[in-house]
């Protein structure tokens, strides 16, 4: 009588197909190969072919991957616009009435969409950061189960086909994505704050003449060359934060409150000279770099707009650089 009769006689089901009925001491076992009298262990030879097989096929297929250094790119959306910045340029833009309705993880991915648009990237391989878990895994799955996303990432993928881009998105905090979230929120008045003209002259006769307005409305800018939030007929151009500020030798610049990291790290980048308002914080990151780059500095009394004109209960600075 054998062992596997026993077996069957006490009621047990034998697996035939993954039983080995001849003793042996180089067998395949939770889908490893153990060689017993030789202490070894390894992939079983049928893996082994399979993973011959792949590999070879990988070798006859175009890289997966550019060999260059990726493009990191940082993206974000709001409900009421979308932007994102690599580490030389970047792009804002508002939604329409339309798509401020639309969902949240559904705008990420417009999002992404709109700044590889209109960064003219192409032929790269992309690192993408975003704070949207769904959207995020959307984009790497390149599927997901809600019709409407699955729809935009489509259109995603067909411009990444077109302009020859690979793309890996990787989640992270949304306190590390703040350059992108500033840039997302262009339903701000870009100028929420304006500077007397009456102040402005003096300035100029102090450190003038003053080229350009770089961060105005054509409702109140303070030079006839400015640029606007968005386009319009008499801007020399819009958004400010994606021109080459070393263009001109003196410029002015009145930021909101948001966008005011971003412009000091612009600012960075500038060389020539020009004025800068600012609220006196000290305690910002982004303050000592100004305060010791600057030549000289007035403090202003400035009328809080939010608060139907009246005094601002903080201190504003215009510094000469």
């Amino acid at each position: 009588m054998t062992t596997a009769s026993v077996l069957s006689r006490l009621g047990f089901l034998i697996n035939h197909k993954k039983s080995q009925p001849v003793p042996t001491q180089d067998a395949n076992w939770l889908g490893v190969r153990w060689i017993t009298d030789q202490g070894l262990w390894g992939i079983p030879i049928s893996k082994q072919e399979e993973l011959r097989d792949l590999l070879h096929r990988f070798s006859n297929t175009e890289p997966f991957h550019s060999a260059q250094d990726p493009v990191l790119l940082w993206t974000d959306a709001s409900l009421s616009g979308g932007g994102g910045h690599t580490h030389s340029a970047a792009v804002s833009g508002s939604w329409t009435p339309l798509e401020e309705h639309l969902h949240i993880n559904l705008l990420e991915v417009r999002a992404v969409h709109h700044c590889l648009l209109h960064l003219d990237l192409s032929h790269q391989w992309i690192h993408l950061f975003i704070d949207n878990a769904p959207s995020q895994c959307a984009i790497n799955k390149l599927s997901c189960k809600s019709p409407n996303l699955l729809k935009e990432v489509t259109h995603l993928v067909h411009l990444l086909q077109l302009r020859s881009l690979k793309i890996k998105a990787f989640r992270i905090s949304t306190l590390l994505n703040a350059k992108a979230d500033a840039l997302s929120r262009t339903s701000h008045p870009l100028l929420e704050w304006e500077l007397p003209q009456k102040i402005f002259h003096q300035l100029q006769l102090l450190r003038g003449p003053l080229e350009i307005d770089l961060m105005a409305t054509s409702e109140n800018s303070k030079l006839s060359l400015f640029i606007s939030p968005h386009p319009h007929p008499r801007a020399w151009g819009h958004n400010a934060l994606a021109w080459d500020w070393n263009q001109w030798s003196r410029i002015y610049i009145f930021p909101p409150k948001w966008l005011i990291p971003l412009v000091v790290s612009k600012l960075q980048t500038y060389r020539p000279h020009g004025l800068i308002v600012l609220p006196w914080y000290p305690a910002e990151p982004w303050f000592p770099y100004v305060l010791n780059r600057s030549l000289d500095h007035w403090t202003l009394n400035l009328l809080d707009p939010t608060k139907n004109g009246r005094r601002a209960s903080e201190n504003w600075t215009a510094f000469h650089f």
